[in-house]
């Protein structure tokens, strides 16, 4: 058996040259990954204890590692996830990925802020954009919420629909603002009938005719069961609403 060579190497593994002469063995560890060392010469770097975990670049000046994979890597920047969460982006666009756990009816609701898990109530708007393209939707009939006013006056809010339900004049006001493509209902049921009151620059558009802008404008029933659906067409504190559907003869102001 050969005990010796020409280099006089005895070491087990790779064989080393200094530059100067001198000859040695390099040890390698099972399953560490081989990388170049200082002075041309070759180290090592030992896995992870937790399999399918890559090697990363520590840029440069130093060794990589093994770890989790950035973005700019084409990696999620995360260790884990919530179980059966949605996955998204971090507000920098570099930083690790997100997830939000959704429950059963949730959605992703997203904006200017990080996205949250939310459930949609009645009437509220969906926006759906595809570049220049865009799709507003909105929640109406018999999902939104109803109030039974048994009262002579009622301030109304955006979403919701009214029964007025007394023996006399029932007064409605507008609410003194509401985004574009609220929604309000009124049904009469109470012998008084209805009045929807405006508020200052509000108006309501009624098929061909309009109501005096301001709060001198108002809508009324005729009847003890008539009723009207409206959608604000134009936004804001001076909000313009158009009757969608009525019933009855409607008394305009």
């Amino acid at each position: 058996m050969v005990t010796n060579n020409s280099v006089n190497i005895s070491a087990i593994g790779l064989a080393n040259y200094d530059g100067a002469g001198t000859f040695s063995g390099v040890t390698v560890t099972q399953h560490d990954l081989l990388i170049g060392g200082s002075g041309n010469n070759i180290t090592s770097v030992a896995p992870s204890a937790t399999s399918g975990v890559p090697v990363v670049s520590s840029g440069a000046g130093a060794d990589p590692v093994f770890g989790t994979a950035v973005v700019a890597g084409g990696g999620t920047g995360a260790t884990s996830f919530n179980i059966n969460g949605a996955v998204f982006s971090n507000t920098t666009g570099t930083g690790a990925l997100s997830a939000a756990t959704l429950t059963s009816g949730q959605l992703l609701i997203g904006g200017t802020t990080t996205p949250a898990a939310a459930t949609l109530t009645a009437g509220a708007g969906v926006s759906i954009a595809n570049g220049n393209n865009s799709i507003t939707i909105s929640a109406t009939g018999g999902g939104l919420a109803w109030v039974d006013v048994t009262g002579t006056t009622q301030t109304m809010a955006i979403n919701t629909g009214y029964l007025a339900d007394n023996g006399a004049l029932v007064t409605l006001t507008l609410p003194a603002t509401a985004a574009q493509f609220s929604v309000i209902t009124v049904k009469g049921f109470g012998a008084g009938g209805w009045l929807i009151a405006q508020n200052a620059g509000q108006q309501i558009i009624f098929g061909s005719s309009s109501t005096t802008a301001g709060a001198g404008g108002s809508l009324a029933s005729t009847n003890a069961n008539d009723g009207l659906t409206m959608v604000a067409v134009v936004g804001g504190a001076s909000t313009i609403w158009s009757v969608q559907n009525s019933v009855g003869n409607i008394t305009i102001v």
